[in-house]
C-alpha cells in the first residue's frame, strides 16, 4: 500500500473509532557513506529506511505505534489506541496549522550532486594529499565521505499537512603520524560545498596531527583558558538539556524560574535559529513554524526552549523546539541551531591579551565526565600552551574542571570563529571563548 492511502484509510478508521484526532509524522531517508584506505575502497554503504509514527488521541490521552509496513493501517489504529490507555494524562496539545515553506534559505544542494563515484574520487584525493603532505604522516585511521537525504512529513485530521526535505554532504578524513616512537592523530571534516577540497581537508587534518607531536602535561593549578571554537561548540552539546522547558519543568534544570536574570557574561548571546542557512528546517517535529529563539542577550535570560506541552504549561507560546530522538520516538524537546553569537575578536588577539595560559583544544569523556543538570565537568583535554601571548608547545595528558554556569559567567572574550558541528539533527555552534578564572587544571 502506498503511503498516501495508509495515512487517508488510518485516519478514517481512527476517526470511525471514536478518536478525536490522529496525526502521521513520516521521514524516508538516505544515506550513502565511503572508506578509503591504501588507495583503494575499504566498504560502501548505502541504507534507505522509511518510518512512520501514528499518533492518535483517544479518551483524551496520546497513544502512539511506530510502523515500517504501510499495508495494516487498521492494526496501526488499534495498537496506538491500546496504547493511549497506559499513557500519561496529561494534554499534549496538537498543531492544526500546515507551514509555508517557501520563504526558507536557499539550501546548498551539494549533496544533490554527488555520486558515489565523486565521493570515492574526493577521499583517495585526500588520503594521496595526506600521505604527501609530510613524511610523518603514516597512514589514515579513517578517510570517507557521506551524503545524507532525510523528507519529513507531518499531517494530521486537523488540518496540518507540512513536508520538506534536508540533505547533507561532508568529507572527513584521521590522518595518523609519526616520529621515533610517538604517534599521533587527529579528525577534521567539511561540510557543503567546501567539502569537495580535499586539499585543504587533507593539509588541515595533517598539520593538526602533527602539531601535538611532542605532546607533555603541564603542572595542574590555576590557568587563564581559552576554549577553541570546536571545544566550545562541544561544551553547548553537552549542557544544551539546561535550556529544555521539559527538563526545567522535571526539575533538571537549574535554569528554572530564571528567565530575565543575568546568568552569563554580557558578551554571551545564544540563539536557537531553525532559519539558519547552515541547517535550516521550516517547522519543528510537531509540525510548529520554525521560528528565531533568543535564549540570552547580553548576558540576560531571555527563554527556554518549548514544545507545544511544556509551552501550554509554562502558559507562553512553543518555540518551535519539539524534538524526536527518531521516528519511533515520543515528543520531546530538542534544539535547532543552538549558536553561541560570535564577537569582534579573532584568535590571535585573544592569545596576545591571555599572555600566558592554555589554548584547549580538544575535550574527551563528555558522558562520564559532565553534569548536564549541575553543569559541573571534569573532562580529559588536550591543547597548547601559550606564552607571552604565542602558541608555543603542545599539551595533552590534562584535566580540566569547572562548571558550565558559573564559566559563562567568567567568559571575557568571544571570538569571532565560529565552529558549526556537522548538520544532522540538532546543530550547536560557537567561536573561540576566553575564560580567565574558574576551570581548574590538573596535570604533573
Amino acid at each position: 500500500m502506498r503511503f498516501d492511502d495508509f495515512r487517508a484509510k488510518a485516519f478514517k478508521i481512527a476517526l470511525e473509532k471514536g478518536c478525536e484526532s490522529a496525526e502521521l509524522f513520516m521521514q524516508d531517508s538516505e544515506e550513502t557513506s565511503i572508506k578509503v584506505l591504501e588507495g583503494k575502497v575499504d566498504s560502501y554503504d548505502y541504507s534507505h529506511t522509511t518510518g512512520a509514527n501514528l499518533r492518535v488521541k483517544h479518551q483524551g490521552k496520546d497513544g502512539y505505534y511506530y510502523t515500517e509496513s504501510f499495508d495494516d493501517p487498521e492494526k496501526a489504529v488499534i495498537k496506538a489506541m491500546d496504547n493511549a490507555l497506559f499513557a500519561s494524562s496529561d494534554e499534549h496539545p496538537w498543531c492544526s496549522e500546515s507551514v509555508d515553506i517557501y520563504d526558507m534559505p536557499e539550501v546548498d544542494l551539494t549533496a544533490e550532486m554527488m555520486s558515489p563515484g565523486d565521493l570515492i574520487s574526493l577521499a583517495l584525493d585526500a588520503e594521496k594529499y595526506a600521505l604527501e603532505s609530510d613524511k610523518r604522516v603514516l597512514r589514515m585511521d579513517y578517510n570517507g565521505a557521506s551524503t545524507f537525504k532525510q523528507t519529513t512529513l507531518i499531517c494530521n485530521t486537523l488540518g496540518q499537512n507540512s513536508a520538506y526535505t534536508k540533505s547533507a554532504f561532508f568529507t572527513a578524513i584521521s590522518p595518523i603520524v609519526g616520529e621515533g616512537d610517538e604517534v599521533r592523530d587527529s579528525f577534521a571534516y567539511l561540510t557543503g560545498a567546501d567539502a569537495r577540497n580535499s586539499k585543504v581537508l587533507a593539509k588541515t587534518a595533517t598539520a593538526m596531527a602533527i602539531a601535538k607531536l611532542g605532546a607533555k602535561p603541564v603542572a595542574g593549578g590555576d590557568y587563564k583558558i581559552i576554549l577553541q571554537s570546536k571545544v566550545a561548540t562541544d561544551m553547548l552539546g553537552i549542557f544544551c538539556s539546561q535550556f529544555s522547558a521539559e527538563a526545567a519543568q522535571k526539575g533538571l534544570s537549574p535554569l528554572a524560574g530564571k528567565e530575565g536574570t543575568m546568568i552569563a557574561a554580557p558578551c554571551v548571546s545564544i540563539t536557537d535559529d531553525p532559519l539558519h542557512k547552515y541547517n535550516p528546517r521550516p517547522f519543528d517535529d510537531e509540525g510548529v513554524a520554525s521560528v528565531v529563539t533568543p535564549v540570552i542577550h547580553k548576558g540576560k535570560f531571555i527563554s527556554l526552549l518549548h514544545n507545544l506541552k511544556t509551552a501550554k504549561k509554562a502558559g507562553v507560546k512553543s518555540t518551535s523546539n519539539a524534538g524526536r530522538a527518531g521516528t519511533a520516538s515520543g515528543i520531546g524537546v530538542a534544539p535547532s541551531n543552538f549558536i553561541l553569537k560570535e564577537g569582534d575578536t579573532s584568535l590571535e588577539m585573544m592569545l596576545r591579551e591571555m599572555g600566558d595560559g592554555l589554548l584547549i583544544c580538544e575535550v574527551a569523556g563528555q558522558h562520564a565526565g559532565a553534569n548536564a543538570v549541575t553543569g559541573d565537568f571534569s573532562l580529559m583535554a588536550s591543547g597548547f600552551k601559550v606564552e607571552n601571548g604565542k602558541v608555543t608547545s603542545p599539551v595533552d595528558q590534562i584535566i580540566i574542571a569547572g562548571n558550565f554556569n558559573r564559566m559563562l559567567c567568567d567568559i571575557e572574550k568571544v571570538g569571532n570563529d565560529t565552529f558549526f558541528d556537522l548538520p544532522l539533527g540538532s546543530v550547536f555552534a560557537s567561536p573561540s571563548l576566553y575564560i580567565p578564572k574558574g576551570i581548574k587544571v590538573s596535570g604533573e
